[in-house]
């Protein structure tokens, strides 16, 4: 059985390459800055089926901006450890 939590699940976000390391749920939404833990340390993420999470190099939305779908164990060279805003949503 699925809690509410759950069923707003957008995309898990990992400290790490290939999934690994600290990881973090994130929710449909905003959130304007990752916080100081998660910002510029992600490196691979997961996002559900039908989301897309839109991430922005800067907090509040600013900077260079990109958007991922599915599972991506590296997020590249240009965004490992660079993102510090994103959005979240669902089909």
């Amino acid at each position: 059985m699925s809690s509410p939590a759950f069923a707003r699940t957008c995309a898990t976000i990992y400290e790490h390459r290939d999934f690994k390391g600290e990881r973090r749920g994130v929710s449909t939404g905003r959130d304007a800055f990752v916080g100081n833990l998660w910002n510029d340390v992600i490196s691979s993420v997961r996002v559900k089926p039908g989301c897309v999470l839109n991430v922005w190099k800067h907090a509040n939305y600013r900077g260079p901006q990109a958007s991922f779908s599915g599972d991506v164990p590296y997020v590249g060279s240009s965004w490992n450890d660079e993102i510090s805003s994103y959005t979240c949503s669902c089909r």
